[in-house]
């Protein structure tokens, strides 16, 4: 070095790079490593999706999805029971409904004895509709929440029962339906 810091005279060091084993290509000469390389390779070519190529991902996904569908079934079914349930609630509601709708109807003591008795019984008749009209919507509520349909168009026809030709029942039938 001189006196302002630079250098006068360069020296060459040689490095030699040696492998660190310099036996055969395979170790136990069996070809173990390429034999797994070719299978991991075949593995990946067949699921591309996969980074492994053993389909890890979906080995890990699948008991999941399969209690997400038994968590879903179970749930639907737990919501049938509970509308089966609630039948002797809902026939106990409408029951006292009816009555005092009969109540407030002939409540009344200046009403006529016969008066009351057909209010009565047209309450009873429309009644029936009623009754029927709400099995029907607690029947498609139970097919809905297990995923079905109930009624289609041509279906809505053979529910319930054909009033006699020329009565009341029948005239209500042919203005509502």
């Amino acid at each position: 070095l001189t006196e302002d810091g630079s250098r006068t005279e360069t020296s060459k060091l040689k490095v030699k790079v040696m492998p660190v084993y310099e036996g055969p290509e395979s170790i136990t000469g069996l070809n173990v490593r390429k034999r797994i390389m070719k299978t991991y390779r075949k593995q990946v070519e067949a699921n591309p999706d996969s980074i492994t190529g053993f389909g890890v991902r979906k080995k890990i996904r699948r008991p999941y999805r399969d209690l997400k569908s038994l968590y879903a079934r179970k749930k639907r079914e737990a919501k049938v029971a509970l509308i089966e349930m609630s039948a002797p609630l809902r026939a106990q509601v409408l029951f006292v409904t009816r009555e005092s709708v009969k109540g407030a109807l002939t409540g009344d003591p200046d009403l006529p004895l016969s008066w009351r008795k057909q209010f009565r019984r047209i309450v009873d008749d429309i009644w029936q509709d009623v009754l029927m009209e709400v099995e029907i919507a607690v029947e498609e509520a139970k097919l809905g929440v297990g995923g079905q349909a109930y009624h289609d168009v041509l279906s809505l026809r053979e529910v319930g029962t054909t009033p006699r030709c020329c009565s009341l029942l029948w005239a209500r039938a042919f203005v509502l339906y």
